[in-house]
């Protein structure tokens, strides 16, 4: 928002502010937050809210409806195939990775991606955003050309913003970050059971929705003992990770699928260590990271080893190994390089007219070809980090 908000008055709807929209005042943004809009579980209670949020939308019909969120998305999508929503804005709908791929697919992301593609099918053309080109190649293969083929489809790679902060370590312990939320897609009965196979000096900060609540506590407590949950921190939403990074020996993301977390963005800024769930596109980020491990395919036992190796590494030479893990973050995932993206992608977006299928993709590093030399990075802007909050 920052990147755009000299040029456009923005509104975020959400559901209701659990403390991760905390920053809209400072981005001189409008909330409008109504109940229910995310819910999964409760059918009418989100009926009733996507009717208020067609209903706002219908009201005062903005330039631009861009979507993020995975359920309201595929909702919009629907009902503007079924012509309950017709609007003259341009749409854009976020896809932040495939429910449907090697290591999730339930009954019930198998129909919700069958509606996707029939939404896309039939109803009228649209924006896709992608995070990356192997999301985009993904959903491809995945649901076929001819969804895509009246769409326009462009990539926005994410970004983060922590800012430069002393790191404090905590001699004869090693503690592991993980910004989530209580959600079978973050898969964190791996991340639990991983603990059951590390020594006893490690411990596990789990924070973002839902990890401080009293019955996803008592879950966890029934599937292990005392012992291994006394090593599990359970922390709720933050306002700033930044304090908790500090004091983290690596980053753990055991999700089963994801786009480009903005976590694990935020440990290469932070020049720590990831762990990476084998989910599509992790290998893309531990691919360029200088000491970083893929998950999902050894035993558990196996894995421990596998991490116990990955850090006493970083421990042996943890200045060199940062600043190379930080040069990588500065350049693709800066806030300059995705302040000029956002820019390109909103110019694309508001000017868009018929179908254009190919549209500018802008370059994780601003150049326009691999001769021209990267730009360097803008000083960081913003306050607090938001993965801990919205993941």
């Amino acid at each position: 928002m920052a990147a755009i908000r000299d040029k456009a008055q923005i509104t975020v709807v959400s559901d209701i502010d659990q403390g991760g929209y905390s920053f809209l005042h400072k981005a001189q943004a409008a909330h409008y937050q109504i109940k229910g809009l995310s819910s999964y579980r409760n059918p009418g209670r989100l009926l009733i809210a996507f009717r208020k949020l067609l209903c706002l939308l219908t009201q005062d019909p903005p330039d631009l409806v861009w979507c993020h969120a995975r359920l309201p998305s595929l909702l919009l999508r629907l009902a503007l195939a079924a012509g309950f929503w017709r609007t003259s804005s341009q749409v854009a709908m976020t896809y932040h990775g495939l429910p449907i791929c090697s290591g999730r697919q339930g009954l019930r992301d198998k129909i919700a991606f069958a509606l996707d593609i029939i939404a896309l099918g039939f109803g009228p053309r649209q924006n896709l955003i992608f995070l990356n080109a192997q999301g985009r190649k993904a959903f491809a293969q995945r649901s076929g050309l001819r969804a895509l083929v009246r769409h326009q489809t462009l990539m926005l790679p994410n970004c983060s913003n922590l800012r430069p902060f002393p790191r404090k370590r905590v001699s004869g312990r090693r503690h592991l970050v993980m910004t989530t939320r209580a959600d079978p897609q973050k898969n964190l009965r791996l991340a639990v059971d991983l603990m059951t196979h590390l020594p006893p000096q490690y411990r596990i900060t789990l924070c973002g929705p839902g990890t401080d609540r009293r019955s996803f506590r008592r879950r966890l407590e029934r599937s292990v003992s005392k012992a291994v949950m006394a090593r599990i921190h359970l922390v709720g939403p933050l306002s700033d990770v930044r304090p908790l990074l500090q004091c983290a020996d690596g980053y753990l993301l055991t999700s089963t699928y994801e786009g480009t977390p903005i976590g694990a963005l935020e440990a290469f800024e932070a020049g720590l260590p990831i762990i990476l769930n084998n989910f599509d596109g992790a290998e893309a980020l531990t691919s360029v990271h200088p000491c970083s491990l893929l998950i999902g395919k050894q035993s558990l036992k196996g894995t421990a080893r596998r991490i116990e190796d990955l850090l006493s590494r970083f421990e042996r030479d943890d200045l060199s190994l940062a600043a190379q893990t930080r040069a990588v973050w500065a350049a693709r995932w800066s806030p300059a390089i995705f302040e000029r993206n956002v820019r390109a992608v909103v110019s694309v977006l508001l000017t868009s007219k018929g179908s254009v299928r190919d549209a500018p993709t802008p370059r994780p590093d601003h150049r326009n070809n691999e001769a021209d030399p990267p730009l360097a990075p803008q000083p960081h802007r913003t306050i607090a980090s938001p993965s801990a909050e919205n993941e």
